[in-house]
């Protein structure tokens, strides 16, 4: 999928591919830019999955000013548009079954309509998007989805998402919805992630050096900025590293400090193989983030 933007992707790509390992058909609905000239239309990829691309304003989201963030919260909960688009894919493939990830962006009215299509589906959690906009829960900042505005989101999603099955890969995250009243009347179950393990070949470290690895978006909240500049003030030895990969921008000030120290490698985005291959010949994963985590793909 060409416009992944994180560990939710990872997890429908893995679950679509294990599904069809095991005689199951699967057909994925998903998000693109909607300026985006690539993937037009619905297409088979080499995963042998057909994928149908919905045009979404998502990918520009963060770029937005808030009062238009605001506004484009208030469509996304009904977007009539991906309603009627869903409806039509649906009633053309007749799937026995839906599983619903994320809904940001597409709609909050899709678990409706499958209900009023007779089809059964399952709600997978990723983070607390049903119970705040944001999808973040940050430290210090807990009270964030107990406002009254919360509140008021939280009951309509509450009475909009009735899945038949909830399944979370944390108890965490799935008592933190229930201790609010959303998915209360839905079968539970706490599922971890699935993850696709490569063996490979055992690497004998270098003892003189070590290196710390970071993988994930260079945003505030996984805390690449807070690791950058804990390593500058603390980390004074030449042999001691810190390999960064992932996609994202750095603030200027960031920018600056990384320049500054030699001892800190930039990757950028790297294929998963890739990753695997720097992750055997470091020292130490690290994960820094801010704020609450749910299934890190990365551990």
């Amino acid at each position: 999928m060409p416009f992944s933007r994180g560990g939710a992707e990872t997890v429908v790509k893995t679950t679509a591919l294990e599904l069809i390992k095991n005689g199951y058909g699967v057909f994925v609905i998903t998000t693109r830019p909607f300026f985006s000239k690539e993937a037009r239309g619905n297409k088979k990829n080499k995963n042998t999955f057909k994928i149908y691309y919905l045009k979404s304003f998502f990918y520009f989201y963060l770029k937005l000013p808030r009062i238009v963030r605001l506004i484009w919260h208030l469509f996304g909960l009904i977007n009539p548009i991906s309603y009627l688009r869903i409806k039509r894919i649906l009633k053309k493939e007749k799937p026995d079954v839906i599983i619903l990830n994320n809904l940001i962006g597409m709609g909050f009215l899709i678990p409706g309509l499958v209900k009023k299509l007779n089809i059964k589906y399952l709600q997978i959690l990723h983070d607390i998007q049903f119970l705040h906009p944001s999808g973040l829960l940050i430290k210090n900042d807990e009270k964030l989805i107990d406002t009254s505005a919360a509140r008021a989101y939280q009951y309509l999603t509450k009475n909009l998402l009735k899945p038949d099955v909830v399944i979370s890969p944390s108890a965490w995250l799935l008592e933190l919805y229930l201790s609010r009243g959303v998915f209360e009347n839905s079968k539970k179950s706490v599922l971890p992630n699935p993850a696709v393990f490569q063996a490979g070949e055992g690497v004998k470290l270098n003892n003189d050096s070590f290196s710390f690895l970071f993988v994930g978006k260079l945003a505030e909240h996984k805390g690449a900025p807070f690791l950058i500049k804990a390593f500058n003030d603390f980390i004074h030895d030449s042999n001691i590293r810190l390999l960064i990969v992932g996609p994202g921008r750095l603030s200027r000030e960031i920018e600056k400090l990384v320049k500054r120290n030699k001892n800190i490698k930039l990757l950028g985005s790297q294929t998963s193989n890739r990753v695997a291959e720097i992750m055997r010949t470091s020292s130490c994963l690290i994960l820094p983030s801010l704020c609450y985590e749910n299934s890190p793909t990365v551990i």
